[in-house]
């Protein structure tokens, strides 16, 4: 089971975030981003991250996740939250080594893809 969305940041750039289930409470989290002015369709992503995820819990309405990310030298917590309003997402890391992961990053998504990726976490990881 997985989902992938597309979003586009100010600057033009086109990010895709994939999320897919590997097992109960496991699955893996895939951010590629590309530079503004780049077709991801046709060319190499700017940038490609892979973690993988264990002890995966979502609420209900699938608004948010809680989970830890296997990464070399700690195992982050990571909450993914969806704003229903603005119809974005947000993925919070914290507890990186020396906290140089730590932070916030958000990402724009529209009406259609916030469904999907709420209704895919509620299927795959309801706790």
């Amino acid at each position: 089971m997985a989902v992938s969305v597309m979003s586009r940041t100010d600057g033009g750039a086109e990010v895709e975030v994939s999320l897919e289930k590997t097992g109960a409470g496991k699955g893996i989290i895939r951010v590629r981003s590309w530079k503004a002015a780049s077709v991801p369709a046709s060319s190499r992503p700017h940038r490609d991250e892979t973690y993988q995820l264990y002890d995966i819990e979502t609420s209900a309405d699938g608004a948010m996740t809680t989970c830890r990310a296997s990464a070399p030298g700690s195992d982050p917590a990571v909450t993914i939250s969806i704003d229903p309003v603005g119809a974005n997402i947000m993925i919070d890391v914290k507890g990186t080594s020396f906290r140089l992961g730590d932070g916030r990053t958000t990402y724009q998504i529209n009406g259609e893809a916030q469904k999907s990726i709420q209704d895919f976490l509620v299927a795959s990881f309801r706790a």
